[in-house]
């Protein structure tokens, strides 16, 4: 164990003119956990702008870039038992075993001839040191919006937008522990990526008569597709710790993936009327 931590930074500037406004932000997050080889890092930045062409037409762009990078605990939903995490075992652990024997390496290791007295036979500070569990996500979202006031009563509107996302996982248990020692260490990764388009472009009419009568019109139009893939696979059999790509693996234990698509179109209307902004009409 050790004191979990926490660092954050953040950093933004702003400004313009009559015809152009900027925002543009930048934050790096941090976090150690009281657990060893346990933490989080996340560096995202945002930037928008706003410009005026003329007195009919704007654009508006934003983007927002992400990083994040993690590793994770032994023992979790990925099959791996609990007996070797330290967050399970560490307390119910009898506190004369040693962690390291007297050449300096870890007490305990299948093959070592040396034996953990109790209940639990797993070395928890090994399995904390040895276990590479980690995700990363990396992500980035944009779009770009285009106004123009047609008459002062009419306004179009079109806008397209992107988000985009990569998410990868890596396990690796150690051939050195006991829970991968039979099978000469297991090692599974994972990647998904999924992209989204996503489109609109609004009519909108709004007029007032004799200033009881109120009268909003609203056509649009609306396109979205989205595509999500992945892959999977799992291998055992490690020459060494040092070798734990799946290239250096003896068996090919599992292979999976899977891909998933739709578009979707569409279009909208809206009919909007009161009387004095006391009564009113919507269909």
């Amino acid at each position: 164990y050790r004191n979990g931590k926490i660092d954050n930074y953040e950093i933004s500037m702003q400004g313009g003119n009559d015809k152009t406004t900027f925002y543009l932000s930048g934050n790096y997050n941090k976090q150690d956990a009281s657990l060893i080889n346990i933490d989080f890092s996340r560096l995202s930045s945002k930037f928008n702008i706003n410009h005026k062409i003329n007195k009919k037409i704007s654009v508006e762009a934003g983007i927002n870039l992400s990083n994040t990078q993690q590793r994770g605990p032994y023992g979790g939903a990925d099959g791996t038992t609990a007996f070797g995490a330290a967050q399970y075992s560490a307390p119910i652990l009898l506190p004369f075993n040693p962690i390291y024997n007297a050449s300096g390496v870890f007490f305990g290791m299948p093959g070592s001839a040396e034996s953990i007295v109790g209940d639990l036979n797993h070395n928890v500070i090994a399995s904390s040191s040895y276990i590479r569990r980690s995700g990363s996500t990396k992500q980035l979202v944009g779009n770009l919006t285009l106004n123009y006031d047609i008459h002062k009563n009419l306004k179009f509107r079109v806008m397209g937008g992107l988000d985009y996302r990569l998410l990868k996982t890596s396990f690796y248990g150690d051939p050195r522990l006991q829970d991968y020692f039979g099978v000469k260490g297991s090692l599974t990764e994972a990647n998904n990526e999924n992209l989204n388009l996503s489109t609109n472009a609004t009519l909108n009419y709004n007029k007032s008569f004799n200033e009881i009568h109120n009268v909003g019109v609203l056509l649009g139009a609306e396109y979205r597709e989205e595509v999500n893939e992945g892959t999977s696979f799992n291998a055992q059999g490690f020459p060494s710790p040092e070798f734990y790509t799946g290239n250096a693996a003896a068996e090919p234990s599992s292979i999976g993936g899977f891909w998933s698509s739709f578009r979707r179109a569409g279009t909208f209307a809206n009919v909007r009327y009161d009387f004095k902004s006391k009564y009113l009409l919507n269909f």
